[in-house]
């Protein structure tokens, strides 16, 4: 699967249309969309008038959105928290599931700080307990937890981050204007998954099982099996959370944090 298509299918099954409205007018609007992807965040909020910069790290992504010529929008392949880099005075920076790859949320929290102006906004979407789906036994919920802190521990990802998220953005002086949960087809649904979902599953588990296993050996092979039943079960439940915060910058940064 490209990860053209990969990103196509994620877009299907979150709720944008929901978070949008929460940013206000974007008439005019200068925009950072920091972990662009493919750019499909960043067409919706140039279709909503705003002027856009995309950033992402992985070329191959930056190439495909610079292919789909979004008016209003340009696209940068570079580290996200090299923002200072690039002299940017935007009115707000989007990001979506991009924060957890930041378990110091400062050092991402310092790079946005230089591209908004005081009183802008940064809105975040993120998961919190990706693999929170059972029924699964004991043993594999034992190995998911290990994983979470093991990932922490080595500085990778947090698996849940909203919290954090929240604590830092507080001691730098952001204003917390809007939290809340998101519907998701992908990562918060009852019952066995479609057959879309599990495809995609499949390919991030494919992804992730060399991970498991170079830190757990035995101890976590099978698990990627274990998982997809899970998924597809009649009595799948999730405890995952997608959540998102708005936040606005404080008017006067020499006093923030």
């Amino acid at each position: 699967m490209s990860i053209a298509q990969i990103y196509f299918n994620q877009y299907r099954w979150r709720r944008w249309s929901s978070v949008y409205p929460d940013l206000g007018d974007l008439s005019g609007a200068q925009v950072v969309d920091l972990g662009c992807g493919i750019g499909d965040q960043t067409r919706d909020l140039s279709r909503l008038g705003a002027h856009v910069l995309g950033v992402d790290m992985n070329q191959d992504a930056i190439e495909h959105a610079q292919g789909r010529a979004i008016p209003r929008a340009r696209f940068l392949c570079d580290n996200i928290t090299n923002l200072k880099d690039h002299e940017l005075a935007s009115d707000g920076v989007w990001t979506s599931f991009t924060a957890a790859y930041f378990p110091r949320f400062e050092e991402l929290l310092r790079s946005v700080d230089t591209a908004v102006k005081p009183g802008g906004w940064l809105a975040i979407t993120e998961v919190d307990d990706l693999f929170g789906h059972e029924p699964l036994a004991s043993r594999w919920r034992a190995v998911i937890e290990k994983y979470y802190d093991k990932s922490l521990e080595e500085g990778v990802y947090r698996f849940r981050s909203h919290d954090g998220v929240q604590r830092v953005l507080s001691s730098r002086g952001w204003r917390i204007a809007v939290d809340r949960k998101l519907e998701d087809d992908e990562f918060c649904f009852a019952g066995p998954a479609a057959s879309g979902i599990l495809d995609a599953w499949r390919t991030r588990l494919s992804f992730m099982m060399p991970r498991f296993l170079e830190r757990f050996g035995t101890e976590a092979k099978g698990f990627d099996s274990a998982f997809l039943q899970c998924l597809a079960s009649e009595d799948h439940r999730s405890s995952s959370c997608v959540w998102f915060v708005l936040a606005r910058s404080p008017d006067d940064r020499q006093n923030a944090g």
